[in-house]
């Protein structure tokens, strides 16, 4: 049987709302020789008769299924079925435009890459429909082939491994996988950082295809279970470094900076009971840092600031992270998600303390 061009693995979990459309959209593709993977975790509402219907009328799809193990488990099963040229991933509340494997692919063959990435949509179904692109790749040079280590900012860039096409050997040459952790928990941070950590040919795309679902309410950051998993993901880009990479300054500096966003995204996304407990986690892992990482070039001044905050006062850090924000505040800074959200309540928090230490300052000089 000849391969097909792309293999397109579609994780899914409880998600009977949203499969159709995304199924659907994958099925118009203007690219047809390709290989449709839908591996069902476990699933306890319809997905599963979805996937297995879906099947039956296209033979390009192929339904899988297993006892629930999670994102990175669903997604190791279907990469190791795949027999496509190039892999794709949709996730399955998510949908994209019907030239987008093909644009992906005829880019991946003209620059023989390692990686084909683009931009996507935001999207909202609720109260009304809307989308909005998000450039995040604004900062790469577009349309040819590049080396990921020319580009440090990549490893700190949101993963958003969806939107992309990896060569199927070069996933299995370096042995590129997903950690097999609780439920959809954060599982493509460290897969990215292995993409870039070997990709030699990557072509960044200016086009948005993909549809990225924000108002999916079965989405929860709030699971006990879930809390620690960004911190499996450092723990296994640190593995990875002290493998391979144990005298390379450079990454292990960018892998600091690399821990701080996934640590700070992740504590602002937690309800705060959750939040204070993770923040004791935070402080402990940069407290055996060091004084080395004072001197990190990725490291934003207030990055430092927040880091040295936590370090030598976690509990007066937690207290400021839950004074509320006025509505006209968020709405004045235009923010787009919880995490920038967190980082205009540093940025806030941080201007507050320094006028605080100047009048503080002042009185202790006049008294």
């Amino acid at each position: 049987m000849v391969k097909p061009k792309v293999s397109i693995v579609v994780p899914i979990y409880n998600v009977e709302q949203y499969l159709e459309q995304c199924l659907d959209s994958i099925l118009a593709q203007t690219l047809s020789d390709i290989e449709i993977i839908l591996v069902d975790d476990g699933s306890k509402d319809s997905s599963g008769s979805i996937c297995d219907a879906y099947a039956m009328k296209d033979p390009r799809v192929k339904a899988v299924h297993q006892s629930n193990g999670g994102y990175g488990k669903a997604m190791n099963h279907g990469f190791s079925l795949a027999q496509g040229e190039y892999l794709g991933i949709i996730e399955s509340d998510d949908f994209i435009k019907p030239e987008m494997f093909e644009k992906l692919y005829l880019t991946a063959v003209q620059h023989d890459a390692d990686i084909v990435k683009s931009n996507f949509y935001r999207y909202w179904s609720i109260p009304t429909e809307r989308s909005e692109k998000a450039n995040l790749l604004k900062r790469f040079t577009k349309n040819t082939a590049v080396n990921a280590k020319e580009y440090p900012d990549l490893y700190t860039t949101m993963p958003t491994v969806w939107s992309a096409i990896y060569k199927t050997s070069f996933i299995r040459q370096h042995k590129i996988d997903f950690l097999e952790t609780p439920g959809a928990s954060y599982q493509d941070a460290a897969f990215t950082f292995k993409i870039w950590l070997h990709a030699e040919r990557a072509v960044f795309l200016d086009d948005a295809f993909l549809y990225y679902r924000q108002d999916n309410e079965t989405s929860s950051i709030n699971s006990k279970g879930k809390v620690f998993c960004v911190c499996d993901e450092c723990a296994e880009v640190e593995r990875l470094l002290k493998t391979d990479y144990a005298d390379n300054q450079q990454l292990w500096q960018l892998k600091n900076k690399f821990k701080f966003d996934k640590y700070n995204w992740n504590f602002w996304r937690l309800e705060d009971a959750l939040r204070q407990e993770f923040l004791q986690q935070f402080r402990k892992e940069y407290l055996l840092e060091g004084e080395a990482l004072w001197n990190n070039p990725y490291l934003t001044d207030l990055e430092k600031f927040v880091l040295r905050w936590i370090i030598d006062d976690p509990e007066g850090f937690y207290q400021a992270s839950i004074i509320p924000f006025s509505k006209s505040t968020m709405r004045k800074a235009k923010l787009q998600s919880v995490l920038s959200f967190g980082k205009a309540r540093l940025a806030g928090r941080f201007a507050y303390l320094q006028q605080k230490h100047m009048r503080e300052k002042e009185n202790h000089s006049i008294s």
